[in-house]
């Protein structure tokens, strides 16, 4: 009995050492980079931008962030100029796009890491996570095909946020430019909470932020 004992207790502290090993890395990330605890859409026909930022006092809130414009579910294809013919003109999927003042930001929430390449800095370029564009292809083009004219962007970097508030981002003059060829521009606000650990917090969280907002304003938001 002490033997089974001894063996189920250092079973369990294995375990548990490695789902602590396991977690840390995501943990660590999360801290470095000032993560979000929640970001929040808000549909810009029912909010004003000074609405949304007036959120950020809602109950429970310790920090904030935004808004920021954001373009969602934009459908993409991978450019003809890709070399690798297998990819080339391929339906790339739906990506998300924002810009903020400072991309390359190490202030701040939610900041944004570059992996390969560097940030956009004219209207034509874009970073995408290397998780929505072929590797083969990169430096090459990413084409908004939902949008009337096919707006066509060159993907200069790999990057990503630890909160996915985003799945591509631009420069303020290349958002504007998607805005221009249709797409619709909505406002996303990050939030820190006091309490966040738990999905009951989170709801709660949520419940605070929607009722400090115009109803019916807000269309999603991700922990």
């Amino acid at each position: 009995m002490a033997l089974t004992t001894f063996a189920a207790v250092t079973s369990s502290v294995l375990s548990l050492g490695l789902l602590a090993v396991a977690q840390a890395p995501f943990e660590n990330a999360f801290s470095a980079r000032n993560g979000a605890h929640l970001a929040v859409q808000f549909d810009s026909s029912k909010v004003t931008a000074a609405q949304a930022a007036a959120t950020a006092h809602a109950a429970g809130v310790t920090e904030a962030a935004g808004p920021y414009p954001i373009a969602a579910a934009l459908d993409t294809t991978i450019g003809t100029d890709c070399p690798k013919k297998d990819f080339a003109g391929h339906d790339n999927g739906p990506i998300t796009v924002t810009t903020r003042p400072d991309l390359g930001s190490t202030s701040g929430m939610d900041q944004l890491v570059l992996t390969q390449g560097r940030w956009p800095t004219s209207p034509g370029e874009i970073a995408l996570p290397w998780q929505h564009y072929a590797a083969d292809c990169f430096g090459d083009s990413v084409v908004f095909s939902s949008l009337p004219g096919k707006p066509s962007f060159k993907v200069v970097g790999f990057a990503d946020s630890v909160t996915d508030s985003a799945t591509a981002f631009a420069t303020a003059d290349g958002f504007a430019r998607l805005t221009a060829a249709g797409a619709k521009s909505d406002e996303q606000m990050l939030y820190r909470f006091a309490k966040a650990g738990t999905d009951a917090d989170i709801a709660t969280d949520k419940q605070a932020v929607a009722a400090a907002a115009p109803a019916g304003a807000g269309e999603g938001g991700h922990s």
